[in-house]
Parts: structure tokens; sequence; C-alpha cells
């Protein structure tokens, strides 16, 4: 099932000769527990307390279904502010959270001023 969602763990799968391979990928137990509820259909949710390390593991092994998820939940949530949302859609490349409409009428050397501003913060 993992193989199926990720191109990373469909590779580790194939290569591995030893189930202690698996100790390489250095995630705890509760993030792999965590991106496991994610992708099994109805197990859990994302939540503001769990979508950062849901979208960095899903990034990590390039889990599309997993990071559109991700971002579907962060375009709804208030817990993030609208800068710290901008910085995951540029780190995560999620092009529908940099869609905004307002993010959509900055002109380039607004938008680089913003990444300046969040880089001194």
């Amino acid at each position: 099932f993992l193989a199926i969602h990720s191109p990373v763990f469909a590779e580790l799968f194939h290569k591995m000769r030893d189930i202690k391979d698996i100790d390489s990928l250095s995630i705890t137990f509760q993030e792999f527990v965590a991106l496991l509820q994610i992708i099994y259909p109805g197990r859990t949710l994302i939540s503001d307390h769990n979508v950062l390390s849901i979208l960095k593991l899903g990034d990590r092994f390039k889990m599309e279904r997993v990071i559109a998820l991700a971002e579907t939940h962060l375009l709804s949530s208030v817990a993030y502010s609208n800068t710290k949302k901008l910085h995951l859609a540029d780190q995560y490349k999620l092009n529908a959270l940099k869609s905004t409409p307002e993010y959509d009428t900055f002109s380039d050397a607004m938008k680089a001023a913003i990444c300046d501003r969040m880089m001194d913060l």
C-alpha cells in the first residue's frame, strides 16, 4: 500500500534485502503511524496539530495525495498566518496555497520583498 502511494517506498521495497533497511528512514514511530492513518481511507483527518509533519513526510516520500490533503487543510486553517502559509507554499510547492487572490496581484518585486521580510523574521 505504501508503494502505491509513494515512489520512494516503491523503490525502497524493491531494493530492500533486510528489514533493518527500514531503520534508515529516520522518522519516529508516531510520525509514521500518522502518515499511515492519512493514506488509509477513513482513519484520520489532517489537523492543525499534525499538518506540518504530514506535509514534511508527504514531501519526503513524494506522496502527492498526502501533500494535496495537507494543502487542502491549510487552505481553510485559521491556525496558521498567511505568512506561514506562503512560506509552506514556497517550501513544498503548494500552488493552490500560493494562488490566493491577493498573492496573484503582487508584482515579482513585492513577492521578493515578502520573501526577504520572512527571512528577517
